[in-house]
Protein backbone atom coordinates (compact mmCIF):
# COMPACT_ATOMS: atom_id res chain seq x y z
CA UNK A 1 0.00 0.00 0.00
CA UNK A 2 1.23 3.34 -1.10
CA UNK A 3 1.74 6.16 0.98
CA UNK A 4 0.83 9.40 1.66
CA UNK A 5 1.75 12.76 2.36
CA UNK A 6 1.01 16.45 1.49
CA UNK A 7 1.35 16.25 -2.10
CA UNK A 8 -1.16 17.40 -4.07
CA UNK A 9 -0.84 15.82 -7.78
CA UNK A 10 -1.89 18.37 -10.32
CA UNK A 11 -2.96 16.93 -14.18
CA UNK A 12 -3.00 19.54 -16.61
CA UNK A 13 -1.27 22.21 -15.32
CA UNK A 14 0.48 23.04 -18.92
CA UNK A 15 -2.56 22.76 -20.84
CA UNK A 16 -3.59 25.41 -23.08
CA UNK A 17 -7.51 24.84 -22.85
CA UNK A 18 -8.41 27.02 -20.12
CA UNK A 19 -5.41 27.25 -18.10
CA UNK A 20 -7.88 26.39 -14.69
CA UNK A 21 -5.28 23.36 -13.74
CA UNK A 22 -2.31 26.02 -14.06
CA UNK A 23 -4.42 28.36 -11.82
CA UNK A 24 -5.43 25.92 -9.83
CA UNK A 25 -1.48 24.89 -9.46
CA UNK A 26 -0.25 28.22 -8.63
CA UNK A 27 -2.84 29.05 -6.08
CA UNK A 28 -2.04 26.27 -3.81
CA UNK A 29 1.36 26.70 -4.26
CA UNK A 30 0.54 30.43 -3.14
CA UNK A 31 -1.38 28.48 0.09
CA UNK A 32 2.01 26.69 1.04
CA UNK A 33 0.69 23.30 -0.92
CA UNK A 34 3.52 20.85 -1.55
CA UNK A 35 1.95 20.56 -5.69
CA UNK A 36 3.13 17.76 -8.29
CA UNK A 37 2.71 17.98 -11.95
CA UNK A 38 2.78 15.69 -14.43
CA UNK A 39 3.42 17.11 -17.98
CA UNK A 40 4.54 15.39 -21.26
CA UNK A 41 7.63 17.90 -22.41
CA UNK A 42 10.04 20.32 -20.68
CA UNK A 43 9.05 23.04 -22.07
CA UNK A 44 8.73 26.76 -20.63
CA UNK A 45 5.37 26.19 -19.64
CA UNK A 46 7.51 22.96 -17.41
CA UNK A 47 10.10 25.59 -16.63
CA UNK A 48 7.65 27.93 -14.71
CA UNK A 49 5.96 25.19 -12.93
CA UNK A 50 9.37 24.87 -11.44
CA UNK A 51 10.16 28.49 -10.63
CA UNK A 52 6.63 28.30 -8.90
CA UNK A 53 8.40 25.99 -6.48
CA UNK A 54 5.65 22.97 -8.58
CA UNK A 55 8.02 19.25 -8.57
CA UNK A 56 7.63 18.42 -12.23
CA UNK A 57 7.35 14.57 -13.15
CA UNK A 58 7.11 13.64 -16.41
CA UNK A 59 4.39 11.22 -18.06
CA UNK A 60 1.35 10.74 -20.20
CA UNK A 61 -2.30 10.20 -19.53
CA UNK A 62 -1.63 7.23 -22.54
CA UNK A 63 0.89 5.64 -20.67
CA UNK A 64 -0.25 4.34 -17.53
CA UNK A 65 3.21 2.82 -16.60
CA UNK A 66 3.67 6.79 -16.09
CA UNK A 67 1.09 7.31 -13.77
CA UNK A 68 2.08 4.75 -11.26
CA UNK A 69 5.12 6.56 -10.07
CA UNK A 70 3.63 10.19 -10.18
CA UNK A 71 0.46 9.06 -8.16
CA UNK A 72 2.74 7.35 -5.48
CA UNK A 73 2.88 9.22 -1.94
CA UNK A 74 -0.22 11.63 -3.07
CA UNK A 75 -2.57 12.94 -0.83
CA UNK A 76 -5.06 14.64 -3.27
CA UNK A 77 -5.16 14.32 -7.53
CA UNK A 78 -6.83 17.45 -9.76
CA UNK A 79 -8.02 15.55 -13.39
CA UNK A 80 -8.58 17.69 -16.13
CA UNK A 81 -8.24 16.89 -19.33
CA UNK A 82 -8.93 18.87 -22.78
CA UNK A 83 -11.94 19.02 -24.53
CA UNK A 84 -10.42 16.03 -26.66
CA UNK A 85 -10.85 12.50 -27.39
CA UNK A 86 -8.65 9.81 -24.91
CA UNK A 87 -10.63 11.42 -22.08
CA UNK A 88 -12.24 7.86 -21.42
CA UNK A 89 -8.86 6.14 -21.68
CA UNK A 90 -6.79 8.61 -19.57
CA UNK A 91 -9.72 8.49 -16.56
CA UNK A 92 -9.18 4.86 -16.26
CA UNK A 93 -5.51 4.51 -16.09
CA UNK A 94 -5.72 7.00 -13.53
CA UNK A 95 -8.20 4.97 -11.70
CA UNK A 96 -6.15 1.61 -12.60
CA UNK A 97 -2.58 3.63 -11.67
CA UNK A 98 -4.66 4.65 -8.20
CA UNK A 99 -5.65 0.95 -7.30
CA UNK A 100 -2.01 -0.20 -8.10
CA UNK A 101 -0.53 2.24 -5.99
CA UNK A 102 -3.08 1.82 -3.06
CA UNK A 103 -3.04 5.28 -1.57
CA UNK A 104 -6.61 5.98 -2.10
CA UNK A 105 -6.11 9.68 -2.77
CA UNK A 106 -8.98 12.49 -2.45
CA UNK A 107 -9.66 12.99 -6.42
CA UNK A 108 -11.06 16.17 -7.70
CA UNK A 109 -12.33 16.21 -11.12
CA UNK A 110 -13.11 19.07 -13.56
CA UNK A 111 -15.00 18.79 -16.38
CA UNK A 112 -17.35 20.48 -18.95
CA UNK A 113 -20.58 21.08 -16.84
CA UNK A 114 -23.68 20.98 -18.33
CA UNK A 115 -22.01 19.63 -22.16
CA UNK A 116 -20.93 16.17 -20.57
CA UNK A 117 -24.26 14.69 -20.00
CA UNK A 118 -25.20 11.01 -21.45
CA UNK A 119 -27.05 12.41 -23.98
CA UNK A 120 -25.12 14.93 -25.09
CA UNK A 121 -24.67 16.01 -29.07
CA UNK A 122 -21.61 16.12 -28.09
CA UNK A 123 -19.38 13.55 -28.83
CA UNK A 124 -16.48 14.34 -26.60
CA UNK A 125 -19.42 15.85 -24.02
CA UNK A 126 -20.42 12.27 -24.10
CA UNK A 127 -16.80 10.75 -23.75
CA UNK A 128 -16.39 13.57 -20.39
CA UNK A 129 -19.59 12.01 -19.29
CA UNK A 130 -18.48 8.35 -19.23
CA UNK A 131 -14.37 9.68 -18.26
CA UNK A 132 -16.44 11.63 -14.92
CA UNK A 133 -18.70 8.49 -13.72
CA UNK A 134 -15.50 6.42 -14.28
CA UNK A 135 -13.42 7.74 -11.76
CA UNK A 136 -16.69 8.72 -9.26
CA UNK A 137 -17.69 5.32 -9.23
CA UNK A 138 -14.22 3.95 -9.10
CA UNK A 139 -12.36 5.63 -6.13
CA UNK A 140 -14.23 6.39 -3.08
CA UNK A 141 -12.20 9.86 -2.53
CA UNK A 142 -13.60 11.32 -5.82
CA UNK A 143 -15.60 14.06 -6.53
CA UNK A 144 -16.46 15.80 -9.59
CA UNK A 145 -16.81 19.53 -10.23
CA UNK A 146 -19.09 20.40 -13.24
CA UNK A 147 -18.65 23.64 -14.12
CA UNK A 148 -20.34 25.59 -17.62
CA UNK A 149 -18.48 28.87 -18.54
CA UNK A 150 -19.88 31.73 -20.41
CA UNK A 151 -18.84 34.77 -21.70
CA UNK A 152 -20.25 37.05 -19.28
CA UNK A 153 -19.34 36.80 -15.81
CA UNK A 154 -20.73 36.42 -12.38
CA UNK A 155 -20.14 37.38 -9.08
CA UNK A 156 -19.89 34.31 -6.61
CA UNK A 157 -18.40 35.97 -3.51
CA UNK A 158 -16.25 33.53 -0.98
CA UNK A 159 -18.73 32.87 1.17
CA UNK A 160 -20.79 31.32 -1.30
CA UNK A 161 -17.97 29.51 -2.70
CA UNK A 162 -17.27 28.05 1.24
CA UNK A 163 -20.91 26.78 1.40
CA UNK A 164 -20.57 24.62 -1.70
CA UNK A 165 -17.59 23.00 -1.11
CA UNK A 166 -17.87 22.21 2.43
CA UNK A 167 -21.38 21.04 2.31
CA UNK A 168 -20.27 19.10 -0.50
CA UNK A 169 -19.09 15.47 1.00
CA UNK A 170 -15.82 14.17 -0.71
CA UNK A 171 -16.69 11.12 -1.11
CA UNK A 172 -19.98 11.77 -2.92
CA UNK A 173 -19.88 13.13 -6.76
CA UNK A 174 -21.06 17.13 -6.70
CA UNK A 175 -21.94 18.56 -9.57
CA UNK A 176 -21.84 22.30 -10.02
CA UNK A 177 -22.68 24.26 -12.64
CA UNK A 178 -21.89 28.03 -11.91
CA UNK A 179 -21.44 30.38 -14.56
CA UNK A 180 -18.38 31.86 -13.37
CA UNK A 181 -15.26 33.51 -14.74
CA UNK A 182 -12.03 31.39 -15.27
CA UNK A 183 -10.13 32.99 -13.21
CA UNK A 184 -12.63 32.29 -10.08
CA UNK A 185 -13.20 28.78 -11.03
CA UNK A 186 -9.23 27.62 -10.04
CA UNK A 187 -10.46 28.80 -6.31
CA UNK A 188 -13.67 27.09 -6.09
CA UNK A 189 -11.28 23.55 -7.43
CA UNK A 190 -8.84 24.38 -4.51
CA UNK A 191 -11.60 24.66 -1.60
CA UNK A 192 -12.03 21.39 -2.36
CA UNK A 193 -8.23 19.93 -1.87
CA UNK A 194 -8.95 21.82 1.92
CA UNK A 195 -11.40 19.25 2.62
CA UNK A 196 -9.51 16.15 2.23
Amino acid sequence: MGEQSDVILVFGATGRATGTAAAVARSLLERGQTVRTLVRHDDERARSLREQGAEVVFGDFADRRTLVPALNDVRAVQFTYPVAAGVIAAAANVVSAIREVGNDPHVVVCSMGTASEADSPSGYGRDQFVADELITTSLPGAVALKFAAANKTAEIDNRAIERATWSAQPWVEFFCCFFIELRRLNQFSCRFFFSC
